[in-house]
């Protein structure tokens, strides 16, 4: 009554409260609750006797489970299951509420792996309970045929609630998994099997199937993979620790990371390696989305650190777009630009609109990475949590928008009219100030002059930059490879070069609206086409390249390091 379970509405009298009936209401809570109250408890309360009693052991009947109830289930909790009817049905009623949890749930399996491929070949679902997970794969691919196996009484209880449709495809074999194989299949199917048995036991059970796999056939294991401290939110940390306690509570067994799952297929069998470490979107062994938070603060940092590294270039290539002085011509390549204007005007000219560009690029690249992944998850393909590279580009797209509005516009505004007064007449004299004068003078549109050709710049630059960048990270998530800060860096300087030659039109017309005197996105077309042609429109791609290559590089992987940093800190 103290959580609330029951309730006492007078005294001496105790009545259900909502969450108690749920125990009346639904059988998978009740078995579940009663699994836990009548096994999994008093077995957790020998976890120091069963230790000190059996140091290091690996056979489930030295478990604190086998201890705790040692008068009636000496030989572990399998055999204890295998001989009460009643136990192991409340059991496995627990184990399928466990399956209809969003993050365990079959239709996982199915998108971790490409079945499709297979053609018309054999899955043994190993330990495969009453068969429900392949039914939901044999309702997908109509190609694939499955044997279940497990004890006896299960699976003649399944073969009789088996859907007709699927009779022929779907077939029930009593066996023992400490046993040889007997079936010859094209994909082993081992969900959760091994986390149930200590290492010993586990190799065992490997090893009676190497024999029957020809030279392509594969073993596919559901399992946790544990990581290291740090790495989770402090819910799921304390969810796969809890789990492997239980584990060991009930069956002696473990949860495993990643090296001692290499170690325990190695001892199996040299042959067998494991080829990948799937992590389906959206299940319990994937990576839990970023917190909002933690992308506007990542975001908002990386693009400080990228402006203020990069900003001599992007001083270089509004220099270029500008109109020319008459008779001062103005070198294309970057670097004497640079150089120039170092030798005629100083250091500090180079970061004259900076202060602008980096407060800006707090915000903007807070939004941006914010909407993005926000956009992003509304995008993702509700089944399989993934984006076909048409999606990525569109929530880069609206991101890009949704940038321009609140934060890009005004502070390129700002940062492109004190570069163009720097040359000429010298008005402001700070960035407050250029934004106290162009309000006076022209209002609020003043400061949001440019807006149409900024956010077609933000729309297309930013669907090409963060979508190439999730097309690449996805690719080589698909194909494990390791997302270091080199593998980052490149992703993002690949990303900078695509979006710097689709989108630099857009860019020259925004920083011709956004000079010192203002322009039209109309009158910039113009402006530009009379000054140099449709080849204009390209004017500064070099100088922005060389920004851009870096940038993209430096935004992402700085990006990506603040993430880490912060998401074991955020993610509750």
């Amino acid at each position: 009554m103290t959580n609330q379970i029951f309730h006492e509405d007078s005294p001496n009298h105790v009545v259900h409260s909502a969450m108690s009936a749920i125990l009346v209401k639904d059988s998978v809570t009740w078995d579940w609750v009663g699994y836990f109250v009548e096994e999994a408890y008093p077995s957790s309360a020998r976890w120091t006797e069963a230790m000190l009693r059996y140091p290091n052991s690996q056979e489930p009947s030295e478990s604190p489970f086998a201890v705790a109830f040692s008068d009636t289930a000496p030989e572990g909790f399998f055999k204890y299951l295998s001989e009460n009817k009643e136990t192991q049905a409340r059991f496995f009623g627990a184990m399928k509420g466990i399956g209809t949890a969003p993050g365990l749930q079959h239709n996982h399996v199915a998108n971790g792996y490409d079945w499709g491929r297979l053609g018309s070949a054999t899955v043994v679902d190993v330990g495969g309970s009453t068969g429900h997970v392949s039914i939901a794969l044999a309702k997908i691919f109509p190609n694939l045929n499955f044997v279940v196996q497990d004890f006896p009484h299960t699976v003649q209880q399944a073969q009789e609630s088996l859907p007709a449709e699927l009779q022929e495809r779907i077939s029930f074999m009593p066996h023992d998994i400490f046993r040889p194989q007997p079936v010859r299949g094209s994909v082993y199917l081992m969900r959760h099997i091994c986390h149930d048995w200590p290492d010993k036991y586990s190799i065992k059970i490997l090893q009676q199937i190497v024999p029957a796999m020809d030279a392509d056939s594969k073993i596919i294991m559901v399992e946790n993979v544990v990581l290291p401290p740090g790495h989770h939110s402090f819910l799921k940390e304390k969810w796969t620790r809890n789990m492997d306690l239980h584990m060991f509570t009930m069956l002696n067994a473990q949860e495993r990371s990643a090296d001692e799952w290499a170690r325990l297929v190695a001892a199996a069998d040299p042959r067998l390696k494991i080829a990948s470490i799937q992590k389906p979107p959206g299940s319990d062994h994937s990576e839990n989305k970023i917190p909002p938070i933690v992308s506007f603060i990542s975001g908002g940092v990386a693009g400080a650190v990228e402006a203020a590294t990069t900003y001599p270039f992007e001083f270089a290539k509004t220099r270029v777009q500008l109109r020319q002085e008459a008779g001062v011509p103005t070198p294309r390549n970057p670097f004497r630009v640079v150089g120039q204007v170092f030798r005629d005007e100083g250091v500090r000219a180079l970061y004259k609109g900076c202060s602008s560009l980096v407060v800006g690029s707090v915000g903007k690249d807070g939004v941006r990475f914010l909407s993005f992944d926000i956009i992003k998850n509304a995008f993702a393909d509700p089944e399989t949590g993934a984006l076909t590279p048409l999606r990525n580009m569109l929530a880069g797209m609206a991101s890009g928008v949704v940038a321009s509005l609140f934060a890009v516009t005004p502070t390129e505004r700002i940062k492109t009219a004190l570069i163009d007064d720097a040359r000429n007449a010298k008005r402001f004299k700070s960035a407050p100030h250029a934004v106290k004068l162009i309000y006076q003078e022209t209002g609020i549109l003043g400061i949001y002059r440019g807006f149409a050709g900024n956010t077609l710049k933000q729309a297309s630059a930013t669907a090409f930059r963060m979508g190439t960048y999730n097309i690449l990270k996805e690719s080589e998530r698909a194909r494990d490879i390791e997302q270091s800060t080199t593998v980052n860096f490149g992703n993002g300087a690949v990303a900078g070069i695509v979006t710097t030659y689709v989108t630099m039109p857009f860019d020259t017309i925004k920083t011709r609206s956004q000079s010192a005197k203002g322009a039209s996105t109309v009158e910039a077309f113009k402006g530009i086409v009379a000054d140099g042609g449709v080849k204009m429109f390209w004017r500064g791609t070099t100088m922005r390249l060389g920004r851009t290559l870096f940038s993209g590089g430096i935004l992402f992987t700085v990006y990506e390091r603040v993430a880490a940093v912060l998401n074991p800190m955020f993610r509750q």
